[in-house]
């Protein structure tokens, strides 16, 4: 008898115990960019591979092979625009290498759209894995673009998906006008819990996100303990480890292709994530597949054909690494380099989304195609005047809503801005001088911020004597490159233009 007890509490101990693996591996924002990186360590001159679309398919493959039935890989959104070979292929391409990649899963990020509604169709269906997104809709049908959500099962347990899409862009802009819509986040996903109850009733649930990792915190405050994991994307925040909030673990990595993250779960009996163990995993000397690089390889005379011919040349690497968080050397430059462009104007300043910079600028020759994968996006510059109160709302807003993002502002020689910790900005000067609140100031942007793109609504509602100048602002860059000739990075303006106290 007694052995007969002791049997039954053994198997009880072990029922109570059971749990079950999973691994979830996600990138997101890897933006065309196919090419790896050669990148030699200043003070040691170690030699080093990053990134690259092959070294990434060789890893995603080899770790599902580890844990083929408990392992899922998912993007979290823009797998297009931000290289030479997006602007040829029209994405197609990332589509192809994706669906080499071992891809299950992704959602639909904003750069999707890029080349219109139609091309994204044309992306979108001919990948191999589901895409999923709650709040994107055709403008003349109202139906949903792809399906909001997606259910499998892993070694027993039923795992629920729900795709979104950050609402916070001017998709009017994007293709042709009026093809489609994108809904508000939370009111998305609030209509979708409330009409589709199955979802919830997975043993575990995941919304996959494409809107920054600010509003992910903002959704897993809001819908408190809904989601056991928010896989981010599209502000490219580096998150060395989970973010928690109540029990929603957040992940999200940098763009490009710099890291793979893997994040292992435990599920225990009562569908709870018991534990869990995450890996930010450097995309850095591994051998590329084989079968990628062929297919890259298949798709670059094209790319050199049309993308090859030398502009300029500049003696150093100029990083676009944390340009969404202060000035940089390769920001001021750009911005530089435009307002020259535009000198006829007489501008006083020029403004530039960091998200208009999409790629370092590396020592050597600087080809047409280079320039295109810096600065992919066709932005019309836009001329207008304004009172320094309003630049002064305008530098805020870059400052406090979209400092991280890329509607955080490069700007140009001689403005300086000076943020206090809490904050506020202190200090606005032009060439030495003061911002004058009720001064009218010449200003050239972008049409996207002009237009209200990245939350700059008060540029419109402000602007006087507003004019289209016709030109594109990458147009311009390249003129002032083929003008330019030689760079010489060790004379270029190195100033910290955003004064921002930490």
């Amino acid at each position: 008898m007694k052995f007969i007890i002791l049997l039954l509490l053994v198997f009880s101990s072990c029922s109570q115990n059971n749990s079950t693996e999973i691994t979830l591996l996600h990138i997101n924002d890897t933006h065309s960019k196919h090419i790896p990186t050669i990148v030699t360590d200043k003070k040691t001159g170690v030699v080093s591979t990053n990134g690259g679309s092959a070294a990434l398919a060789t890893l995603i493959k080899e770790l599902k092979a580890k844990n083929p039935q408990n392992t899922l890989a998912i993007h979290g959104g823009d797998a297009v625009t931000g290289s030479a070979f997006s602007l040829i292929y029209k994405g197609m391409e990332s589509t192809d290498i994706l669906n080499m990649t071992s891809i299950d899963l992704a959602v639909l990020g904003n750069h999707e759209f890029d080349f219109g509604l139609k091309q994204a169709y044309n992306i979108i269906t001919n990948r191999n894995f589901p895409t999923i997104t709650a709040n994107a809709y055709e403008q003349d049908t109202s139906n949903a673009i792809v399906p909001p959500t997606f259910t499998t099962n892993i070694n027993g347990k039923s795992i629920g998906f729900i795709g979104i899409l950050t609402s916070a862009e001017v998709y009017s802009l994007k293709g042709k006008a009026g093809q489609f819509f994108v809904t508000d986040e939370l009111t998305s996903l609030s209509n979708l819990l409330a009409s589709d109850t199955s979802i919830q009733t997975n043993d575990l649930l995941i919304l996959v996100s494409h809107m920054g990792f600010k509003k992910d915190q903002v959704i897993a405050a809001a819908f408190s303990n809904v989601f056991d994991v928010i896989i981010g994307g599209h502000s490219h925040t580096y998150l060395e480890q989970p973010v928690k909030i109540n029990n929603t673990l957040i992940v999200q990595l940098n763009n490009n292709i710099k890291e793979l993250g893997k994040l292992d779960l435990t599920i225990n009996s009562k569908n709870d994530i018991s534990s869990y163990k995450y890996e930010a995993i450097p995309i850095k000397n591994i051998t590329p597949d084989p079968k990628v690089v062929a297919y890259i390889e298949s798709k670059q005379g094209l790319v050199d054909e049309q993308m090859g011919g030398v502009l300029a040349s500049i003696s150093e690497t100029l990083e676009d690494k944390d340009i969404r968080l202060q000035s940089t050397t390769l920001g001021n430059l750009i911005t530089d380099m435009a307002l020259e462009g535009f000198k006829d104007r007489g501008a006083d300043m020029l403004l530039l989304n960091s998200g208009g910079i999409r790629s370092s600028l590396d020592a050597g020759d600087i080809t047409l195609g280079k320039v295109y994968e810096i600065h992919p996006f066709d932005n019309v510059a836009v001329y207008f005047e304004t009172t320094g109160a309003v630049l002064k709302q305008i530098l805020s807003h870059s400052a406090n809503n979209v400092r991280s993002t890329g509607g955080f502002l490069q700007i140009s020689k001689g403005l300086v801005v000076t943020v206090e910790a809490d904050k506020t900005i202190s200090s606005v000067s032009l060439n030495g001088v003061e911002i004058d609140d009720n001064k009218t100031y010449k200003i050239i942007t972008a049409d996207w911020v002009f237009n209200g793109g990245d939350g700059y609504t008060m540029i419109l509602a402000n602007a006087k004597n507003a004019q289209n100048t016709g030109f594109d602002v990458r147009d311009i860059l390249i003129q002032q490159l083929e003008n330019r000739k030689t760079i010489d990075a060790n004379i270029l303006d190195t100033t910290k233009r955003w004064n921002i106290k930490e």
